[in-house]
């Protein structure tokens, strides 16, 4: 009596760990993108129509990388569909890969080392990047020449620097 008894309740579920890949690096892409981190879940926050077949995907690769079948709980007020786990180890996983918890933004965090080191990892997180926040940009300019810009949701927000134009390149 007395003594600390083990409750399967108290202990945190594991998950599968994946190796680093492209499938990772995609999904770490994700997070960076439409994704956050608290202290018991990471969730990515997907648009209910435009979005529903890639929240589909997500929830896929998922359940391919950590073993884990995400819920996705529709609100149809914010037309938001949230691609949910709820696993402390989970989350622990994810923020040592370089994800941050909190707020991204003010973070202001970068990709992680070990994607930034191997191109096609790199290549598959910028996938998951512009597939959640990314979007090309049309620009005409005061010469009449064109250019085309890849730019992403909030790149210009909270005091970062917003792009400047000069004849057909961002400077």
């Amino acid at each position: 009596r007395g003594r600390f008894i083990p409750r399967s309740l108290l202990t945190a579920k594991s998950i599968r760990k994946p190796r680093k890949s492209n499938d990772l690096a995609e999904f770490v892409g994700i997070m960076m993108g439409d994704g956050s981190l608290s202290k018991y879940q990471a969730v990515i926050s997907l648009h209910a129509v435009d979005d529903l077949l890639y929240s589909k995907f997500v929830a896929r690769l998922i359940k391919k990388l950590f073993n884990i079948s995400p819920k996705i709980y529709h609100s149809s007020h914010d037309l938001v569909n949230d691609v949910a786990v709820s696993r402390v180890e989970l989350v622990r996983y994810l923020h040592a890969l370089g994800l941050p918890l909190g707020n991204k933004v003010a973070q202001q965090f970068d990709i992680p080392d070990w994607i930034k080191i191997n191109k096609s990892y790199s290549r598959a997180c910028v996938r998951g990047l512009i597939d959640t926040d990314g979007s090309i940009i049309d620009l005409v300019f005061g010469s009449g020449a064109k250019s085309s810009v890849l730019g992403f949701a909030g790149s210009s927000a909270f005091g970062a620097p917003a792009c400047r134009y000069r004849e057909g390149r961002a400077v």
